[in-house]
């Protein structure tokens, strides 16, 4: 059966690995070169030494005498070397080639690092792109150096793997996590340019069982997931990529040069021009990986053979995307496979029965993750293989084991097909699975948990975010929208300090739950936000979770209306309205009491952004009922005609005007939900 060195349960294979390829590992840019005499027509020696090299480093350097500005050259090597599908970026040139070059006269290109002098700090290509379009491999070819500096610094990111798995297999446990590293969405002048990207920093390619890489150094526009693990990984990689590794190798391409990779980690040095002959380089990004002359004793195989839990025979079946589906985890599993073009590692469509609800699975998120993440109301406990209440059945399809559990599934269980969730992810194109879901808040069971504060941020001038993290094992199980009562015991106070509150985040994420405190004197809780008396690593028990103000199923399009902290479990019920397929239609109108009220209004402005189907209007006054009334006035322009779910969240006064005022107009009180904070 085929073995990979990357899966952290199989460290012989790892070891096997490892060591040839510490054997074959470059200690000079020299060894990477190879001169050709022509290179739109490389001799069998030629691009045999080139391949040999990249199978060797994932890189190779070609010297030639061909200096002249000539396209055709970065083509005619990628395609001697397997390379086909190019990425024309939208900073490319029609062709798809990006020219590189100090350029104040482009007006896109002049805003980003690369064409400027200055350095580039340490990245792998395309870390921002699609999951599903991730660079592969890229090649860069010099036509005329910079006068002085510039020199490119690289280091095979394989080799990054065995520094960090060698110094704690955690580390990268953690970076094979589906949310591991988050590139915000960038806005451009006609509103969202890149949507917001999630994913690994390591994942293995389902199509060759190579490592894909996802990184970049840069501490700007970028989020990691907040967990011990991940962060020292970070660190521990920053650290090695500024020392003098052996492993890290400083070249300067001259003229007629190139360098042709598997997107392995670089950085640049700063430069400076000739002004009368600039430094200019193409860059080329495609989407395969160079032709591959593994050795059968490296232990690289293509991704394991996908076999079922049960007996069940047949040759796994073809799987097909799904355009919706995101892959979103709160604790990292032992190996991601990520998804890329073609339909042999496309996303996985699973069906449960009795409900006939779908989802997507990504890569080897695993079932209950991705459930969850589709807003299903999927039953679990700890999440992580110790308590068995996301067990299921399997139908139809395969599935393959993700992490270890501790939970001893009967014989008798096993030969029905049973397994769990959380340990398991789909390894065919469609999985049929038989499970009860949820009805609403009564199959919900209260919890008592105590968790750890995280974080205290200042929203505004009157609100603060709470986040609190669960402990690995014994998560919260809640519905979007519904509330928990929080207590802390500190020193000072005689009984605990209490105070209920929704939660703003999404059942999806369930270790780290997110609340909005807003400054009361009169209220102890907020006395402790306010006052600094809580503080970071604190102990806070939460019980619940409580109430009924939850989705319905959505079969109309969806308003929410919120007032001032109302805006809380409004967030988190749109967050769970926007992992449905399809996404239903969603207007918010958000009414602020105070100044500055809008606490989130950069959220507000990123899901209309992004999301053809979301509208929103932020609103003001200080009077709650006033601003109702102004609310049903909007909602009259454009939504009475319409027959809509209404999700009303806030003040009583605010609840209780507003649904009157829909019910004035015909809405039908089942269309009516709402909840006073």
């Amino acid at each position: 059966m085929p073995v990979s060195p990357f899966d952290l349960l199989d460290p012989g294979a790892y070891r096997r690995w490892r060591d040839a390829k510490l054997a074959r590992a470059p200690r000079d840019w020299q060894e990477l070169v190879v001169d050709v005499a022509d290179p739109l027509r490389l001799s069998a020696s030629e691009r045999q030494a080139l391949l040999q090299r990249c199978s060797d480093a994932n890189m190779a350097i070609y010297r030639s005498g061909r200096t002249e500005p000539d396209k055709r050259i970065v083509t005619a090597i990628a395609r001697q070397l397997g390379l086909s599908r190019l990425d024309g970026n939208w900073l490319a040139d029609e062709d798809g080639i990006t020219p590189i070059a100090v350029d104040a006269s482009h007006t896109d290109r002049k805003a980003f690092i690369p064409y400027t002098d200055r350095p580039i700090q340490w990245h792998t290509d395309g870390y921002y792109q699609p999951l599903l379009r991730p660079i592969r491999s890229m090649l860069l070819h010099c036509v005329r150096s910079a006068a002085s500096g510039g020199d490119n610094l690289l280091m095979d990111h394989e080799m990054a793997y065995l520094a960090l798995r060698d110094a704690d297999p955690d580390w990268v446990r953690a970076w094979m996590a589906p949310e591991a590293m988050m590139i915000p969405a960038r806005a451009g002048e006609d509103g969202v340019a890149r949507a917001e990207r999630c994913g690994p920093v390591f994942s293995v390619d389902a199509q060759d069982g190579r490592l894909h890489m996802r990184f970049t150094a840069r501490t700007r526009s970028i989020a990691w997931k907040d967990d011990a693990a991940t962060r020292a990984a970070v660190a521990f990689l920053r650290d090695l990529l500024q020392t003098d590794s052996a492993h890290v190798l400083r070249v300067r391409l001259e003229p007629g040069m190139g360098l042709v990779c598997n997107n392995v980690l670089h950085a640049r040095s700063a430069f400076t021009d000739d002004p009368d002959a600039p430094r200019l380089l193409y860059r080329a990004r495609y989407l395969d990986r160079i032709a591959s002359l593994v050795p059968d004793d490296v232990g690289i195989s293509p991704a394991p053979q996908q076999t079922r839990t049960h007996g069940l025979a047949g040759p796994p079946k073809q799987e097909r995307t799904h355009e919706h589906a995101r892959a979103v985890s709160t604790e990292p599993v032992d190996r991601l496979q990520v998804a890329s073009d073609g339909p042999k590692d496309a996303m996985a469509l699973v069906t449960l029965r009795p409900s006939g609800h779908r989802f997507a699975v990504q890569g080897q998120a695993n079932l209950l993750q991705s459930g969850l993440q589709a807003g299903l109301k999927l039953n679990y406990g700890c999440g992580n293989g110790n308590c068995g209440m996301c067990k299921v059945r399997l139908i139809t399809g395969e599935v393959r084991r993700t992490a270890p559990s501790d939970y001893p599934l009967s014989e008798v269980e096993k030969a029905l097909g049973y397994t769990l969730m959380c340990c398991h992810t789909a390894a065919s194109g469609e999985v049929t699975l038989e499970l009860l879901e949820a009805g609403g808040p009564q199959d919900i069971a209260v919890q008592e948990i105590v968790a750890t504060v995280r974080a205290l941020r200042t929203l505004d001038a009157d609100t603060r975010l709470l986040h609190l993290q669960t402990p690995r094992t014994h998560r919260l199980r809640f519905l979007a929208g519904q509330s928990v009562e929080l207590a802390c015991t500190l020193p000072a106070e005689a009984n605990d300090v209490r105070r209920s509150l929704p939660v703003a985040s999404c059942p999806c994420d369930d270790r780290n739950l997110h609340f909005f405190v807003t400054r009361d004197d009169n209220e102890p809780f907020a006395r402790l936000v306010f006052g600094a008396a809580i503080r970071l690593g604190d102990a806070i028990t939460v019980r619940g979770p409580t109430g009924r103000f939850v989705l319905a199923e959505v079969s109309r399009p969806l308003v929410f209306a919120a007032c001032n902290i109302g805006f809380a479990p409004i967030k988190s019920l749109i967050e769970q309205a926007l992992a449905l397929d399809p996404v239903p239609s969603l207007s918010l109108f958000w009414l602020a009491t105070s100044e500055g009220g809008h606490f989130l209004a950069n959220q507000c402005r990123a899901w209309s952004a992004a999301l053809d189907t979301f509208e929103y209007e932020l609103m003001s006054d200080p009077d709650p009922v006033e601003g109702a009334r102004r609310i049903a006035q909007a909602m009259r322009v454009d939504l009475f005609d319409i027959d809509c779910d209404f999700y009303l969240a806030g003040p009583q006064d605010f609840v209780t005007t507003l649904a009157a005022q829909l019910r004035e107009v015909g809405v039908a009180a089942g269309q009516i939900c709402s909840e006073v904070v």
